[in-house]
């Protein structure tokens, strides 16, 4: 069975206003830092971004501006045809204090749910079965649920786990400048 990182890398960042897995974090960039922290728990040639990023084994969303969970599908679509059996990590670009001891709590209180969650978050996520939250979004998507297009939505379709979060997780989203700045100030790490 093949263990796989996937990061969410293909959004505008439009309220952020630049690039946010270009921003810098800790001497490297954002997509770098989750690149790394994935590599602590998986292979670093089973590391996928979603959207289109050179320097990294990239997947572009096979149909555009239909956020994350399109980069999912893309991405689930692609790895079935190189693994015959994986599961997966999916982990946003923007969310610099998730550790692999969070996302290694998540595989291992799986048990037998299609995915696992922390409690009152979408993401990160540990997929145990890939090929039917494939199939769920592509139904989501085929349906034309625009509207609906979304983690919570599949979640709804699926069987899943929600753990409570560990002492020390910090599961932070950068999605503005200020948001960024208290990320920052939260590190004794110089940028």
């Amino acid at each position: 069975m093949k263990l796989v990182g996937v990061i969410l890398a293909g959004g505008k960042s439009t309220r952020m206003g630049q690039d946010k897995p270009e921003l810098a974090w800790r001497g490297e960039t954002l997509l770098k830092h989750q690149f790394n922290t994935l590599c602590e728990i998986v292979d670093s040639d089973a590391v996928f971004v979603s959207g289109k990023r050179p320097g990294f084994q990239y997947v572009p969303d096979l149909e555009g501006e239909k956020g994350p969970l399109e980069g999912v599908r893309s991405v689930l679509l692609n790895l079935v045809k190189r693994f015959s059996d994986f599961y997966a990590f999916v982990v946003p670009v923007d969310m610099p204090f998730l550790s692999s001891w969070d996302l290694n709590a998540l595989k291992n209180e799986a048990g037998d749910a299609d995915v696992c969650i922390f409690e009152g978050t979408n993401l990160p996520v540990y997929i145990s079965n890939p090929v039917k939250v494939m199939s769920m979004i592509g139904q989501m998507n085929d349906g034309g649920e625009a509207s609906g297009f979304s983690f919570k939505a599949l979640y709804k379709r699926l069987k899943v786990k929600r753990i409570p979060k560990l002492p020390k997780t910090e599961l932070l989203n950068l999605n503005t400048p200020e948001e960024l700045h208290e990320a920052i100030s939260k590190t004794d790490t110089p940028f």
